[in-house]
């Protein structure tokens, strides 16, 4: 009877550890959630974030209110329709998507709650695709690896498309466009080319090649060969004045190209791997996966990668000084040169971004925490 007695306790000690322990590791899951948005955007003149939510086995793009946090209007996507790019018009009112199952660009009225029309896209595929619209709002830009075309927002129609077998390389011999952005005004394309070697993660020396093309003209007004001398360049983003273009690439720098001058003019190293006080040469690449501007072209937000984890930072540009920094962004590694979901209110008060599966708020002037919500309805997905 005692054994009896005995082995039921030692059951039921068993059973309570091992339910404390599922809870435990389940906590941690909940708190580790992998990161789901693809990219993020203030909606003007709505009090709204929107992005690009992509979950299998469709994704979304979701917004929710600046003042609280809450999940508003979801705009459900078919399956394997997946948002690959987003841009949101000047007054607020439409919503373009690259959607990749479909291989379809479109609008959305925010305020009809229906697509306003959607067009099979230029390009075989979409992926890489980046979009703006003029600040008329008129217009809507779409520049991919080999085409640019302008479609107009009420209807769809196809204005101008230029085209460019060669990837816009603009007479650099036998290289391919890698990566492309577009100016806040959507008045200027930015490509950098190169040669994909076996290895993804390194480029060969000669590959370091950007240029700037005016969209309006169709002609390349500025460009320039090995910008570095070793590592490819990840992220690019304008300035808001349209002035320069800078480029984050995998040793971690971020260097400054004036457009005008065709030229460095200034640099600094934003990452590092080991002593997180030096700014000495790493012997190993360290990529800078994304930069956002703040629109009054004060706060630089970039994306980059630490000793044995990642971090967004938030630089004063016009100080030229580090002010806040966000660790452990992402619970699981991403792509190279994949970009991440980072975005400054219009006003410059407020800045969100992802980390751990969550959507954050911050408050810029004291960078406290204003909300912070599970990315997945309810945590769920």
């Amino acid at each position: 009877m005692r054994k009896t007695t005995r082995r039921i306790i030692c059951l039921l000690i068993f059973l309570i550890v091992t339910m404390n322990y599922s809870a435990s590791e389940g906590e941690n899951m909940k708190q580790n959630r992998p990161n789901k948005l693809k990219k993020l955007y203030f909606v003007p003149q709505h009090g709204l974030i929107a992005a690009a939510c992509n979950s299998l086995p469709n994704g979304s793009i979701r917004l929710w209110s600046i003042n609280d946090g809450k999940l508003g209007e979801i705009i459900d996507l078919k399956k394997r329709e997946w948002a690959d790019s987003l841009a949101i018009s000047n007054d607020g009112k439409l919503v373009a998507a690259a959607l990749l199952g479909t291989k379809e660009i479109g609008c959305y009225s925010l305020k009809e709650k229906k697509w306003v029309w959607r067009r099979k896209s230029m390009e075989k595929g979409i992926a890489g695709d980046v979009m703006q619209f003029t600040l008329d709002d008129r217009k809507l830009v779409v520049v991919g690896f080999r085409n640019i075309v302008i479609y107009d927002t009420g209807t769809g129609a196809v204005l101008q498309k230029q085209e460019d077998s060669t990837g816009f390389s603009s007479g650099f011999p036998e290289y391919r466009t890698r990566i492309n952005g577009i100016s806040p005004s959507a008045r200027y394309a930015a490509f950098w080319q190169g040669i994909l070697e076996h290895d993804e993660g390194r480029w060969s020396s000669k590959n370091i090649w950007v240029s700037i093309r005016d969209i309006e003209t169709g002609k390349t007004i500025a460009k320039q060969g090995k910008i570095q001398d070793k590592y490819k360049n990840c992220s690019a983003t304008f300035t808001p004045d349209e002035k320069n273009l800078l480029l984050g690439s995998m040793d971690g720098y971020v260097r400054v190209w004036s457009i005008a001058e065709q030229k460095v003019i200034k640099e600094w190293k934003a990452y590092w791997h080991d002593d997180r006080s030096s700014f000495e040469e790493n012997p190993a690449p360290n990529e800078i996966d994304s930069m956002t501007f703040s629109p009054d072209g004060r706060y630089l937000s970039t994306m980059g990668h630490l000793k044995g984890g990642s971090a967004v930072r938030i630089w004063d540009y016009t100080a030229n000084k580090l002010t806040h920094e966000f660790n452990d962004v992402i619970s699981s590694s991403l792509p190279m040169c994949s970009g991440y979901p980072t975005a400054f209110s219009l006003d410059g008060k407020y800045f969100a971004l992802e980390q751990q599966g969550k959507l954050c708020l911050y408050d810029t002037q004291t960078w406290k925490e204003k909300w912070c919500v599970p990315t997945s309805i309810e945590g769920k997905d």
